[in-house]
């Protein structure tokens, strides 16, 4: 005779794995790892939305970099039937109490006893090479010469090795090399990230804490323009505007901490954003306003700076953007060569 489960009748007695694998249609069982899928919210040709087990939290949750939305299951069915938390929590209790009256099936606590947080890997070893016509084709597109490369630390990779080790002493190593494939250093010489611009799921490889262009702050520039990336950054350096300095924070899902923020304010005559022209971009910009005042230039032409530049001819870039940056940072002191 099937033994069937008690019906449960408290939100956090429902696995979360269960709700993302049901409410998602994953064809895989989440046992701990990460993924990335496409997002549920809208149209895009890359996967955005991340699926990951917060161990602080001892659950799974989401990101959507896409549409900037977030949270826990409850969250994710809230946002995709567009119901109250407190529905979405009364609809997932609802299911779940159908799903474990069709059979012989484990518990809650036999389904959440799988989750064994995957360990990350992470970069052990690299390489560096030269740079060669390729590299040059890639970063020449976006208006960034060698000499602003070597300004910023970035430097090609001819291969790099990622480890991860497992709580029983299992290790995983592997070694990658492909074409373009670069390393973003600080003025100490140590990697921070890598970037890897052809690949569809892993552009970027974070290795160490870096608020990228930090190092390359002046003393004598009255401006600071936070943008969305390095590339960003090296993009606005090559416009070759006066009195801007430029930097980004350390990934597109983390903020510059307020203590930083604090003192680029009293250091700058003024501050302000340029972020990616889509939904996350646009929240995280007003994000910067409300938290800080922080005014923010928006361009209205590819998805960010150096894609203009790409798409439009960093002359025809510059004849849209100094207005809207001279507005924003200042009326009377912005010139640009």
């Amino acid at each position: 005779m099937l033994k069937l489960n008690p019906a449960v009748f408290f939100i956090e007695d429902v696995p979360s794995n269960w709700i993302f694998e049901s409410y998602l249609n994953l064809n895989e069982k989440l046992t701990g790892q990460s993924i990335k899928i496409h997002s549920i919210f809208k149209a895009e040709k890359t996967p955005s939305m991340c699926i990951y087990y917060s161990d602080a939290d001892k659950m799974y949750k989401y990101k959507d970099f896409s549409t900037d939305k977030s949270g826990n299951g409850a969250g994710l069915v809230s946002d995709m039937f567009n119901i109250s938390y407190a529905g979405a929590c009364s609809k997932i209790m609802d299911d779940y109490n159908l799903y474990l009256s069709k059979g012989d099936l484990s518990n809650d606590d036999q389904i959440r006893k799988h989750i064994i947080p995957t360990p990350k890997y992470k970069i052990t070893e690299f390489v560096t090479r030269g740079w060669n016509n390729i590299d040059a084709a890639y970063w020449l597109q976006f208006g960034i010469g060698s000499d602003v490369l070597k300004h910023y630390g970035v430097v090609p990779l001819q291969e790099y090795t990622m480890c991860r080790q497992y709580s029983d002493g299992k290790e995983e190593v592997i070694k990658i090399a492909r074409l373009n494939v670069y390393g973003y250093f600080n003025k100490q010489g140590e990697l921070c990230k890598v970037y890897q611009p052809m690949q569809k799921n892993k552009k970027f490889i974070k290795v160490n804490d870096y608020i990228q262009g930090s190092d390359q702050l002046t003393e004598t520039n009255k401006y600071l323009v936070i943008c969305s990336s390095l590339k960003d950054v090296m993009a606005l350096k090559a416009m070759k505007f006066n009195n801007i300095d430029a930097i980004a924070p350390d990934s597109e899902n983390s903020r510059i901490p307020k203590e930083i923020i604090s003192a680029y304010l009293e250091r700058y005559t003024t501050v302000c954003t340029m972020f990616d022209d889509d939904v996350a971009g646009m929240k995280s910009m007003q994000k910067y306003k409300d938290d800080y005042g922080i005014e923010s230039i928006h361009l209205q032409m590819s998805k960010d700076l150096s894609d203009s530049i790409r798409d439009y001819g960093m002359s025809n870039v510059k004849i849209v953007l100094h207005p809207i940056l001279k507005k924003v940072l200042t009326p009377k002191s912005l010139k640009h060569e």
